[in-house]
């Protein structure tokens, strides 16, 4: 599988329809990411993520699995 076909899928429903909370949860986790990254190679430090960074990376994550248990629920009914 070549590299766009993997984002392809790892970006869509099993329907094929793209996920948009897919996208936007990639999105927050890389920006967070970078910016706590820059600032450890700016600082020449290495710092823990603190409270609110790992909430907004965990935060998005919990709600994409929630809305996926939430899709299967509705399948099976």
């Amino acid at each position: 599988m070549n590299v766009f076909g993997f984002f392809k899928s790892a970006f869509s429903e099993d329907n094929g329809n793209p996920s948009s909370m897919r996208i936007i949860t990639l999105l927050i986790v890389s920006v967070v990411l970078f910016n706590w990254t820059f600032y450890n190679i700016q600082n020449n430090v290495l710092t823990v993520l603190d409270y609110n960074q790992l909430l907004a990376i965990l935060g998005p994550l919990g709600f994409k699995a929630l809305q996926k248990n939430s899709e299967r629920k509705k399948e099976t009914q």
